[in-house]
């Protein structure tokens, strides 16, 4: 189990410094606070825009742990803290599978989260 671990990490880790990179100017692994609690975003985009960008590898679900993260997204957006949010999912090199399913994708655009599902497998 730890290697699979281990590989998700690493699969995570490549994904956010591509985003990062693509989308330059732009800072990883920041921490935003909010009334929720920590948010950690995977990518910041900085400019005319301040946009928190998160990643996922592989197929994602709306477990708690996800509905945790939207909720801190959507106060980060009414706080001003951020313009908008995007997240942004990719196939399993090792699975795969990826994208959103369908009740997650249903919540991302009901609450207005830019859903971008990429090719390339991580």
């Amino acid at each position: 189990p730890s290697s699979g671990v281990t590989a998700n990490r690493v699969a995570g880790n490549a994904a956010r410094d591509f985003i990062a990179e693509r989308e330059a100017p732009a800072l990883i692994e920041q921490n935003l606070r909010t009334t929720g609690g920590l948010r950690r975003l995977d990518v910041l985009k900085v400019g005319e825009q301040i946009v928190g960008i998160e990643s996922k590898i592989g197929r994602t679900y709306l477990t708690q742990q996800v509905r945790q993260e939207l909720a801190r997204d959507i106060k980060l957006i009414r706080s001003g803290q951020l313009d908008k949010v995007r997240w942004e999912f990719w196939r399993s090199a090792r699975t795969g599978k990826g994208g959103p399913s369908a009740p997650l994708r249903q919540k991302l655009e009901k609450l207005g989260v830019e859903i971008v599902e990429n090719e390339r497998s991580f």
